[in-house]
C-alpha cells in the first residue's frame, strides 16, 4: 500500500512540474531561486516555490489581448433576410431577452451575407477602445461583425447557458447607419440576454475591463 501511495504521488507530482513549465518556461526562476529550495523539507519547498510563483506571475508582462484559438466559431451563411426588430425582440420565444436599447442605430434589415469564421479574444488588463481596434488590425483580423451574427451566437444559449459567449461581458462592433462601427455589449442577467448598444460617442465607455471578451473576424 505504501508503494502504490509513493507512486501515485510521484505521477502528481511529474503532472504539477509540467504544468509549472508549461507557463513558467526556462529562464523564469534563477538559478538562485532554484538552489535555495534543493534538500528542504516539504513544507519549506511548497511555501518557496508559492512565493516563486506569485512572484513571476507579478512580474509577467500583460498583454492587451490574450488569443483564444480554441474559440474560433463559424457563423452560417445568411440565406434570407434578416430583420432586426422581429429577432431582437422581448417577445422573442426562441431566445430569452431582457433588455435591448440602442438597435435603431443600426440598419433594419441584414441582407444575405457568406458565412465566416469569427473568434474571441480575451482582454488581459483593462483597454481603451481605440487600443482594442488597433491591436485587433495588427493581428490582421477586423472588429466588425453584424447583428444576424450576434443573434445566431445567442440562438445557441437562448436562456443564457453556459457556451461559447460567457455571463459578462461579450464585446462586439457593429456598423451603423451613420457608417462608424459602434460597440454592441452583450450580458446574461438572470438567465436572459441584455443587448446595449452605443449609439453616440459620448456614451460609449472610455475603456473596457479586463476580461471582457471581444469578437473578431479575419479582415
Amino acid at each position: 500500500m505504501e508503494n502504490k501511495n509513493n507512486k501515485a504521488l510521484s505521477r502528481a507530482e511529474l503532472e504539477l512540474t509540467q504544468k509549472i513549465q508549461t507557463h513558467f518556461p526556462s529562464g523564469v526562476f534563477t538559478d538562485e531561486e532554484i538552489g535555495m529550495v534543493s534538500n528542504r523539507p516539504k513544507e519549506q519547498i511548497t511555501e518557496m516555490v508559492k512565493e516563486m510563483l506569485e512572484g513571476a506571475l507579478a512580474n509577467k508582462p500583460k498583454k492587451i489581448l490574450e488569443i483564444l484559438r480554441d474559440r474560433e466559431i463559424l457563423i452560417p451563411e445568411l440565406k434570407e433576410r434578416f430583420m432586426v426588430a422581429e429577432n431582437f425582440n422581448i417577445k422573442n420565444k426562441s431566445v430569452r431577452i431582457k433588455i435591448v436599447e440602442g438597435l435603431d442605430a443600426f440598419s433594419p434589415v441584414i441582407y444575405p451575407r457568406r458565412g465566416y469564421l469569427m473568434s474571441s479574444y480575451r482582454l488581459e488588463k483593462t483597454s481603451l477602445s481605440r487600443g482594442i481596434e488597433e491591436k485587433l488590425k495588427t493581428l490582421g483580423l477586423t472588429y466588425e461583425t453584424d447583428l444576424a451574427a450576434i443573434f445566431n451566437l445567442m440562438k445557441r444559449q437562448p436562456n443564457g447557458e453556459f457556451g461559447y459567449l460567457i455571463e459578462r461581458v461579450n464585446l462586439f462592433f457593429v456598423r451603423g447607419i451613420d457608417g462608424v462601427p459602434h460597440p454592441v455589449q452583450l450580458s446574461v442577467d438572470s438567465g436572459g440576454w441584455v443587448i446595449l448598444a452605443y449609439k453616440f460617442l459620448g456614451e460609449i465607455p472610455w475603456s473596457w475591463n479586463a476580461g471582457t471578451f471581444v469578437f473578431a473576424t479575419a479582415a
